[in-house]
Protein backbone atom coordinates (compact mmCIF):
# COMPACT_ATOMS: atom_id res chain seq x y z
CA UNK A 1 0.00 0.00 0.00
CA UNK A 2 2.58 2.25 0.86
CA UNK A 3 4.67 1.58 -2.36
CA UNK A 4 1.27 2.54 -4.30
CA UNK A 5 0.52 6.07 -2.77
CA UNK A 6 4.63 6.50 -3.27
CA UNK A 7 3.99 5.84 -6.22
CA UNK A 8 0.72 8.09 -6.87
CA UNK A 9 2.74 11.08 -5.67
CA UNK A 10 5.64 10.15 -8.00
CA UNK A 11 3.27 10.31 -11.15
CA UNK A 12 1.17 13.36 -9.89
CA UNK A 13 4.97 15.17 -9.78
CA UNK A 14 5.94 13.97 -12.67
CA UNK A 15 2.98 14.16 -15.25
CA UNK A 16 -0.19 16.01 -13.40
CA UNK A 17 1.15 19.25 -12.05
CA UNK A 18 3.32 19.82 -14.90
CA UNK A 19 0.90 19.48 -17.14
CA UNK A 20 -1.44 21.84 -15.38
CA UNK A 21 1.10 24.35 -15.74
CA UNK A 22 1.94 23.75 -19.42
CA UNK A 23 -1.68 24.47 -20.01
CA UNK A 24 -2.07 27.39 -18.03
CA UNK A 25 1.17 28.89 -20.15
CA UNK A 26 -0.76 28.24 -23.40
CA UNK A 27 -3.71 29.68 -22.39
CA UNK A 28 -1.35 32.84 -21.46
CA UNK A 29 0.29 32.86 -24.85
CA UNK A 30 -2.75 32.87 -26.45
CA UNK A 31 -4.18 35.94 -24.42
CA UNK A 32 -0.78 37.81 -25.53
CA UNK A 33 -0.27 36.68 -29.20
CA UNK A 34 -4.32 37.86 -28.88
CA UNK A 35 -3.20 41.33 -27.31
CA UNK A 36 -0.36 42.04 -29.93
CA UNK A 37 -2.35 41.30 -32.53
CA UNK A 38 -4.81 44.06 -31.43
CA UNK A 39 -1.41 46.61 -30.75
CA UNK A 40 -0.47 46.02 -34.30
CA UNK A 41 -3.74 46.89 -35.47
CA UNK A 42 -3.82 49.72 -33.28
CA UNK A 43 -0.02 50.58 -34.45
CA UNK A 44 -1.28 50.35 -38.40
CA UNK A 45 -4.29 53.04 -37.56
CA UNK A 46 -1.64 55.51 -35.75
CA UNK A 47 0.87 54.81 -38.78
CA UNK A 48 -1.85 55.76 -41.27
CA UNK A 49 -3.21 59.10 -39.32
CA UNK A 50 0.60 60.14 -38.75
CA UNK A 51 0.79 60.09 -42.34
CA UNK A 52 -2.10 61.82 -42.91
CA UNK A 53 -1.27 64.72 -40.54
CA UNK A 54 2.15 65.07 -42.45
CA UNK A 55 -0.11 66.15 -46.00
CA UNK A 56 -0.91 69.71 -46.86
CA UNK A 57 -4.51 69.15 -47.37
CA UNK A 58 -5.21 68.19 -43.31
CA UNK A 59 -3.33 70.40 -42.35
CA UNK A 60 -5.34 72.99 -44.04
CA UNK A 61 -8.46 71.58 -43.19
CA UNK A 62 -7.93 71.05 -39.08
CA UNK A 63 -6.20 75.14 -39.28
CA UNK A 64 -9.44 75.89 -40.91
CA UNK A 65 -12.00 73.83 -38.45
CA UNK A 66 -10.33 73.40 -35.18
CA UNK A 67 -8.16 77.00 -35.13
CA UNK A 68 -10.62 79.07 -37.37
CA UNK A 69 -7.47 80.17 -39.36
CA UNK A 70 -7.37 81.70 -42.68
CA UNK A 71 -5.17 81.65 -45.79
CA UNK A 72 -3.41 85.20 -46.43
CA UNK A 73 -6.05 87.40 -48.02
CA UNK A 74 -9.10 85.60 -47.32
CA UNK A 75 -11.34 87.38 -44.71
CA UNK A 76 -13.29 85.23 -41.86
CA UNK A 77 -16.45 85.57 -40.98
CA UNK A 78 -17.93 84.70 -37.41
CA UNK A 79 -21.15 84.02 -36.47
CA UNK A 80 -22.37 84.75 -32.95
CA UNK A 81 -25.24 82.92 -31.17
CA UNK A 82 -28.11 85.33 -29.74
CA UNK A 83 -27.20 85.92 -25.89
CA UNK A 84 -29.05 83.42 -23.70
CA UNK A 85 -31.94 84.52 -21.68
CA UNK A 86 -29.67 84.47 -18.38
CA UNK A 87 -26.89 86.49 -20.17
CA UNK A 88 -29.53 89.06 -20.97
CA UNK A 89 -31.12 89.64 -17.25
CA UNK A 90 -27.84 89.65 -16.07
CA UNK A 91 -27.05 92.41 -18.45
CA UNK A 92 -30.18 94.67 -17.12
CA UNK A 93 -28.94 93.83 -14.11
CA UNK A 94 -25.64 95.35 -14.98
CA UNK A 95 -26.57 98.27 -16.35
CA UNK A 96 -30.60 99.64 -14.96
CA UNK A 97 -32.75 101.28 -17.36
CA UNK A 98 -31.91 104.85 -15.29
CA UNK A 99 -28.30 104.18 -16.22
CA UNK A 100 -25.60 105.99 -18.24
CA UNK A 101 -26.19 103.71 -20.80
CA UNK A 102 -29.29 104.70 -23.16
CA UNK A 103 -31.16 102.74 -26.34
CA UNK A 104 -30.19 104.02 -29.13
CA UNK A 105 -31.38 106.80 -31.40
CA UNK A 106 -33.86 106.12 -34.44
CA UNK A 107 -31.06 107.59 -36.86
CA UNK A 108 -28.54 105.47 -34.92
CA UNK A 109 -26.73 102.60 -37.74
CA UNK A 110 -28.23 99.42 -37.15
CA UNK A 111 -24.97 97.88 -35.43
CA UNK A 112 -25.10 100.16 -32.18
CA UNK A 113 -28.21 98.27 -31.45
CA UNK A 114 -26.48 95.29 -30.82
CA UNK A 115 -25.43 93.76 -27.50
CA UNK A 116 -21.98 93.48 -28.21
CA UNK A 117 -21.10 96.70 -29.42
CA UNK A 118 -22.18 98.30 -26.42
CA UNK A 119 -19.22 96.37 -24.35
CA UNK A 120 -16.34 97.87 -26.51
Amino acid sequence: MLAVSVVAVGALLLFVFPTRTLVEQRHQIAAVRHEIALLDAENAHLRHEAADLQRPATIERIAREEFGLVMKGEKAYAVLAPPSAAARRSARAAHPAGSARTAPAAHDPWWRSLELWRDL
